[in-house]
């Protein structure tokens, strides 16, 4: 996944944006000031981007 030129992948329930985990709190994660939950089905969006997360499986729609 790339948003803006750069990649994202999830690390169990971290996202890493260009090798650096920005934010965890809880089931929470903060990303460039947004805020995604990691659940079963996650839906939510990053830079105005729907995004999914199934498992451990980031998806952009």
């Amino acid at each position: 996944m790339r948003w803006r030129g750069q990649f994202v992948a999830p690390l169990g329930h971290r996202v890493c944006r260009s090798g650096q985990v920005v934010s965890t709190i809880g089931h929470w994660v903060r990303w460039v000031g947004h805020c995604v939950v990691f659940c079963g089905q996650f839906v939510g969006s990053i830079g105005g981007h729907a995004v999914a997360l199934v498992g451990h499986n980031v998806l952009r729609g």
